[in-house]
């Protein structure tokens, strides 16, 4: 065999190698794995916005910085808000000392009928001894009449005395001070006042960087007005837009592993199949695309694959919004379900920063109850005596 011949062999060699080679990869690891680099970071970022109407007196945060959650971002001018809350305290206090009056009158109504109970008494002796002896002019007819018009005044009093006290019992029965809605409504409108005061300062609902600041000290804000941005960096995830060809072997819960071009090949990020999206980028786009039209053309749809991304590679290496993303899926085991499965109702997200809210004006109205309420206590049972007594 010349020469040629045999480095025609060793080509032919080293093509069937590398082939055979390529077969192999592909049989053992490729064909196991769906790839695709139209894949982007995504999170939760955090729209900062007032719940009242003010100016802004302070900002304590920037673009870039970052803030934990229930740190203080933005302040708002208090003026108007500290006079409401004034003026609530002292119309919760007027109301305990008013409703306090209520139940006294009870007592005090009850007390001056049993006091014109007791005059009716006498009055009925003096009317009916002079009735009897009137005739007999043993007195005066002046005196008989006025011993009548004394007794029948006693009799109308105690009627009026005890309209009076079913009144005042119905004003205060199957209630406390605490509990009357007199009370009640002043109590709503000071934790309202003092609510409305404490929002007067706006805090980060999360830990994260602050992007996209517009507001600025003196500007006039409304509630619902965008005032900056808040993006959590533990509450990311990647979408990976994969061709509807590529889906067939995707399943929920198979492992991905990830590479961001922001860190190169030398730092990979390991995540699981989440969820698959409902529908088609362009689908939901502003302005669906019209497929019953004469000129249809046949595009490749991609559809976002939800993955996870484990929180302690994340914490190594933070990721940021919009960051693209080269995604491969091990799609090997194909047992795993492709359409999601019920999840419980606990919260995915939450935040404790509004939780408290309200917290402060609430023991300050109870405080304020508390030092105004000198009721000497009366029972349903006190109040079901004196009707009975009616």
């Amino acid at each position: 065999m010349d020469k040629k011949h045999k480095a025609v062999l060793a080509v032919l060699i080293t093509f069937m190698t590398l082939l055979i080679a390529a077969f192999i990869s592909w049989a053992v690891f490729f064909r196991y794995w769906k790839s695709t680099t139209d894949s982007y970071v995504h999170g939760n970022p955090i729209l900062i916005t007032p719940q009242i109407s003010s100016y802004i007196t302070s900002i304590h945060t920037d673009d870039t910085f970052y803030v934990e959650e229930g740190q203080i971002i933005i302040k708002m001018e208090t003026i108007d808000f500290e006079t409401v809350y004034e003026r609530t305290k002292a119309e919760l206090a007027n109301a305990v000392r008013q409703t306090v009056l209520s139940f006294e009158s009870v007592r005090e109504i009850y007390a001056e009928l049993k006091v014109e109970q007791a005059i009716l008494l006498k009055a009925q002796v003096d009317y009916e001894d002079r009735k009897a002896v009137v005739a007999t002019r043993a007195v005066s007819e002046e005196d008989f009449i006025a011993a009548e018009s004394f007794y029948q005044a006693t009799l109308s009093r105690i009627e009026m005395l005890k309209s009076k006290l079913k009144m005042a019992i119905a004003y205060v029965r199957g209630t406390t001070i605490e509990t009357h809605p007199v009370v009640l409504a002043a109590k709503e409108a000071f934790i309202e006042a003092s609510v409305n005061l404490e929002r007067c300062v706006i805090r980060s609902p999360s830990n994260g960087i602050c992007t996209l600041r517009t507001v600025q000290v003196g500007e006039a804000v409304n509630p619902n007005d965008p005032l900056m941005t808040v993006v959590p960096l533990d509450q990311m995830w990647v979408n990976a837009n994969f061709k509807e060809t590529q889906l067939s072997k995707i399943r929920i819960g198979q492992r991905a592993v990830m590479t961001a071009d922001m860190y190169g090949y030398d730092v990979v990020f390991h995540g699981v199949v989440e969820g698959i999206s409902g529908g088609t980028g362009a689908v939901f786009s502003l302005l669906p695309p019209q497929e019953a039209t004469g000129n249809w053309i046949k595009i490749v749809q991609r559809l976002p694959v939800r993955i996870t991304l484990d929180p302690e590679e994340l914490k190594q290496h933070p990721l940021r919004l919009g960051l693209t993303i080269q995604t491969h899926v091990n799609v090997g085991d194909l047992d795993l379900p492709q359409n999601p499965l019920p999840r419980s109702d606990k919260p995915i997200y939450l935040t404790s920063v509004y939780n408290i809210q309200g917290d402060k004006g609430k023991q300050e109205a109870v405080e304020i109850i508390r030092q105004n309420n000198t009721l000497v206590e009366m029972s349903e049972k006190d109040l079901d005596q004196m009707l009975s007594e009616l």
